[in-house]
C-alpha cells in the first residue's frame, strides 16, 4: 500500500492554503493590518435597497489569489478555480466554498472569516495574534440546513436497517476524528442494531488535520467493496482498537495488513484496491456535494431525516429527530 499524487495534492491543498494564506495575509501588499480587528464588509445596503458585493468580491479576489500564488510557488499543477457560492452560516460567519482541480481530481474545500477576527481553516488561526492556532475554540456550523439523501449515491456506501426514505441517517466521519471515535464507540453500535433506521456511513477524511485518516478510509471501503460483510467490523476495530492518531504514517501499512489478515481478506485484492484507490472517487463526489452545499466540511456531520446536524449526536436525539420514541 503506497501513497499516491492524489493523496499528496489533497494533503498539500490544505496545509499550502492554510500557510500561504497566514503569510500572505500578514505581508500582502495593500491590505491594511486593522482589517484583522473589523469585520468585513461582504454586503452592504445601497441607496436603491439592493445589496452591494463588493466588498465579498475583493475579499475573495484576495483569498484567490493567495490560494493559486501558494500552488503555484509549491509546482502543485492545477487548473480552473472556481468559487461557489458563499455561505452566511450565521452573522459572524461567512463561508467561502470553492473548487479547483488537480490533475484528474476536483477538490473542494473552503475558506471563512468568524467575527472579522478568526480566519478558519484547519485549524482555526486567530488573525489578530499572529496567526496563531486557536484550537479550543470550535469551528461554526449551521444553524439550520437540509439536504436529501437524494444528494448521494447512498448505494455506494455500506448501510445497514431496513430501506427508508423517512428514517435516514448518513454519517460523514473521519476515523482519526476523535468526537467520530468517541461516537463511534457510544452510540454507532445503538443505532445498527435498530433496523428502524436506515444508516449510511460515508467517509469524509480531513486530510489537513489527519494524516492517516485517507488511507483508513480508503482500507475500509475497499474491504467493503471487496467484501461487504467485513465492513462494520473494520470499521469497528479501526475506531476502537487504533489509535490512528498516535501511528507514524510509515507504520500505518503494518498495522492494516494485521487487520486485512485477522478478517481474512485476500490480500492481493485489497492491495490492489489500495493501490488504485478505487473508492476515491465515491468518496470525493459525496464530500464535495455535502461542502457545496453546507460551506462546512467538518466531521462528524449527520443527515438525519434530511436534515444537517454537526457534531455528537446521540442516539436518544437522533430518534427525536427522527420522530421516534
Amino acid at each position: 500500500m503506497t501513497d499516491h499524487s492524489s493523496r499528496k495534492h489533497l494533503f498539500l491543498v490544505g496545509w499550502i492554503a492554510l500557510f500561504f494564506i497566514a503569510v500572505h495575509f500578514l505581508n500582502f501588499p495593500g491590505t491594511p493590518r486593522a482589517y484583522a480587528d473589523t469585520p468585513p464588509q461582504t454586503a452592504s445596503k445601497t441607496p436603491s435597497g439592493q445589496r452591494s458585493t463588493t466588498g465579498q468580491a475583493a475579499l475573495q479576489d484576495k483569498f484567490r489569489k493567495v490560494i493559486t500564488s501558494s500552488l503555484t510557488m509549491q509546482k502543485v499543477p492545477f487548473k480552473n478555480f472556481t468559487w461557489l457560492d458563499p455561505k452566511e452560516i450565521t452573522g459572524n460567519v461567512t463561508a467561502f466554498p470553492f473548487a479547483i482541480d488537480i490533475g484528474n481530481r476536483r477538490i473542494v474545500s473552503v475558506v471563512y472569516l468568524v467575527n472579522g477576527r478568526y480566519l478558519a481553516t484547519s485549524p482555526l488561526l486567530d488573525i489578530t495574534d499572529n496567526y496563531k492556532p486557536v484550537p479550543a475554540i470550535p469551528p461554526p456550523s449551521p444553524i439550520s440546513m437540509n439536504i436529501p439523501s437524494s444528494a448521494f449515491s447512498l448505494e455506494k456506501f455500506p448501510s445497514s436497517g431496513k430501506v427508508s426514505d423517512t428514517a435516514q441517517v448518513i454519517e460523514f466521519g473521519d476515523d482519526q476524528c476523535p468526537v467520530c471515535r468517541r461516537w463511534n464507540q457510544n452510540e454507532e453500535q445503538k443505532v445498527l442494531k435498530d433496523t428502524s433506521i436506515r444508516f449510511t456511513y460515508i467517509p469524509m477524511p480531513l486530510v489537513t488535520i489527519h494524516q492517516n485518516a485517507l488511507k483508513a478510509a480508503l482500507f475500509e471501503m475497499c474491504a467493503f467493496q471487496i467484501r461487504p460483510s467485513s465492513f462494520w467490523t473494520i470499521h469497528d476495530l479501526l475506531n476502537r482498537r487504533v489509535e490512528l492518531g498516535s501511528v507514524e504514517e510509515k507504520d500505518l501499512d503494518g498495522v492494516l495488513t494485521g487487520l486485512m489478515s485477522s478478517q481474512a481478506l485476500p490480500a492481493t485484492k485489497m492491495n490492489q484496491c489500495m493501490n488504485e484507490q478505487s473508492p476515491l472517487s465515491d468518496i470525493e463526489k459525496a464530500d464535495n456535494t455535502l461542502t457545496q452545499k453546507t460551506g462546512i466540511p467538518s466531521t462528524p456531520t449527520f443527515i438525519v431525516g434530511g436534515r444537517v446536524k454537526t457534531g455528537y449526536l446521540s442516539y436518544e436525539d437522533m430518534k427525536k429527530l427522527l420522530g421516534q420514541k
